[in-house]
């Protein structure tokens, strides 16, 4: 297993937004991708231990990727930049982003309170 922290770039030049991701990468190849999708503010504080655990267990079968969206945990901004409207398109750059670099043939969302809203939206589709 090998773990990982990476800022990315949301967006285009200046007006792009810093996004922490910290990746989990089993040690043997995988391809199943999981994604945890943070509850907001002090409750992305609270299940940050559980994720990571849970992120290390989970990777002996799944390379996973924990990430802070805009404005909230270490990622880029301050509280009050956050946006709701735009949490979906960066979840969809942040599967895109890993799944070129690690391809993968399942990808699963796994969330918390507002991560878990984020999950049954996209499997609304």
């Amino acid at each position: 297993m090998r773990e990982e922290i990476r800022y990315l770039d949301f967006g285009e030049g200046h007006k792009a937004k810093r996004l922490l991701a910290h990746i989990t990468l089993p040690a043997s190849s995988s391809r199943e991708l999981c994604v945890f999708l943070n509850p907001l503010y002090d409750e992305k504080r609270f299940a940050e231990q559980f994720q990571a655990s849970l992120s290390r267990e989970l990777c002996s079968a799944f390379f996973t990727i924990r990430f802070d969206y805009y404005a909230t945990g270490a990622s880029e901004g301050g509280g009050d930049a956050f946006s709701l409207s735009d949490a979906p398109s960066q979840i969809n750059f942040i599967i895109a982003h890993f799944l070129a670099r690690y391809p993968a043939d399942t990808v699963c969302l796994a969330g918390i309170r507002f991560g878990a809203d984020m999950a049954l939206h996209f499997a609304a589709g």
